[in-house]
């Protein structure tokens, strides 16, 4: 069966946060169409707000008739994610993350073995970089700004703790053998990357979308074969 399906977060299920109306809404730029016409069913499974422990109940509800050609796999940025209105009300109380990290990489590793079940190939996306100044005025937006930065210590480990949750999917990834498709490194050296995040600083714009799309297509189309299909 010449499919790809995805289990992820609001990145690759397309979303982005509209400034305007303080609304997320979803993009409609088609960004698996390449591989589409090359008769790949794309069937996407991802979710707004979903961290590893919902991808892996996702993969272990999972009962294709038969294996599909790619599985591709794409968590850590909700998953890193503070309650950021309790950090606002008690700065000097100890918080966690979603998920903890060492629970992260072991559940990551578990994802990636039941996907096996489910597909001839799994790879694994790299989280998709913030913007530690939007993200911090995003996140203060009903807080108080300040609270949170002294709970934080400086705006830059707001990047830094999004990174050690990226390295920690890219290491498990690469020890269990999985294609990387690397958004991460694609992203960070464009000139033009502050027009690819949206005002949140975690979702990309229409033009970030449409490059994802782009090097999503073309990474992945080495994994995927073609006959007649159709993107969900």
């Amino acid at each position: 069966m010449n499919e790809l399906m995805i289990f992820g977060d609001s990145v690759l299920k397309g979303v982005m946060f509209d400034a305007d109306t303080g609304r997320y809404r979803l993009c409609r730029e088609p960004r698996f169409q390449p591989l589409v016409e090359r008769g790949v069913d794309v069937e996407n499974r991802s979710r707004m707000g979903a961290t590893i422990r919902e991808g892996l109940r996702l993969l272990e509800q999972e009962t294709p008739a038969e294996p599909a050609q790619v599985v591709l796999l794409e968590y850590g940025g909700n998953d890193c994610n503070y309650d950021w209105k309790a950090v606002s009300r008690a700065p000097r109380e100890e918080h966690r993350p979603a998920v903890p990290i060492e629970e992260f990489a072991e559940s990551y590793r578990r994802a990636i073995r039941k996907a096996r079940e489910l597909a001839r190939n799994v790879a694994v996306c790299s989280v998709m970089p913030l913007d530690s100044r939007k993200f911090m005025n995003f996140i203060s937006r009903g807080n108080c700004y300040d609270s949170i930065l002294s709970w934080l210590g400086d705006v830059g480990i707001l990047y830094r703790w999004q990174q050690l949750y990226n390295d920690v999917a890219m290491d498990v990834a690469r020890s269990e053998s999985c294609p990387v498709v690397d958004i991460r490194r694609f992203l960070m050296v464009r000139h033009d990357f502050d027009d690819l995040l949206c005002a949140d600083g975690i979702h990309p714009t229409s033009k970030g979308h449409k490059l994802l799309g782009s090097l999503l297509c073309r990474e992945l189309a080495p994994l995927l074969g073609s006959s007649p299909g159709k993107e969900s």
